[in-house]
């Protein structure tokens, strides 16, 4: 599954920035879209619909979950994922996922092509673009987690994310604790 993915990419390679285009295996680009459908989620401030799992996930992710270990993306099963629907026009601002999810993220892209762009914190004009087609799902880690801003731009149809993390140790304590006072 590891091919030449060159005409998805343009830009200077960023270490730790990995594409696998046709991550997903037949069907599953619809369940998963079908098992958003079942979730409640909550509209954030730019008109994404969101849904975030953290400790405990749903059974019906542990076989991509499980894949994700098998591959050796994640050193460990990841136990926090978000489901994101976004609706024709919207994007997403440049921004990095919160340190509390550790060093690997894996996304993947559903429904229409989105296009998402790195750019180096450091104000430079190093810049990568990378087509994320459906059932493709890209990776981060490294330099591409941490020293660079990742955005989408806006697309003319509906499309989902699943984005996979790992919380930190301290972070699993934490949510450890809050389940418990719940429960």
């Amino acid at each position: 599954m590891l091919e030449d993915f060159s005409a998805l990419i343009n830009g200077d390679p960023i270490e730790g920035f990995s594409l696998r285009q046709n991550w997903l295996r037949e069907g599953e680009a619809e369940d998963l879209k079908a098992i958003y459908r079942l979730l409640s989620a909550s509209r954030d401030g730019e008109g994404i619909l969101r849904r975030a799992f953290e400790g405990i996930l749903p059974a019906e992710l542990f076989p991509y979950t499980g894949r994700l270990l098998e591959q050796g993306i994640f050193p460990e099963c990841p136990d926090a994922i978000l489901f994101s629907l976004y609706p024709p026009g919207i994007s997403t601002g440049p921004h990095r996922d919160a340190p509390q999810y550790g060093e690997t993220i894996a996304g993947l892209s559903l429904g229409e092509t989105a296009t998402m762009i790195f750019e180096h914190i450091n104000g430079t004009r190093q810049r990568l673009t990378a087509h994320l087609p459906e059932g493709s799902l890209y990776i981060m880690r490294g330099e591409a987690r941490h020293q660079y801003t990742h955005r989408t731009t806006p697309i003319n149809g509906l499309r989902w994310s699943v984005t996979f993390r790992q919380l930190q140790p301290h972070m699993r304590m934490k949510k450890d604790v809050e389940w418990m006072r719940v429960h």
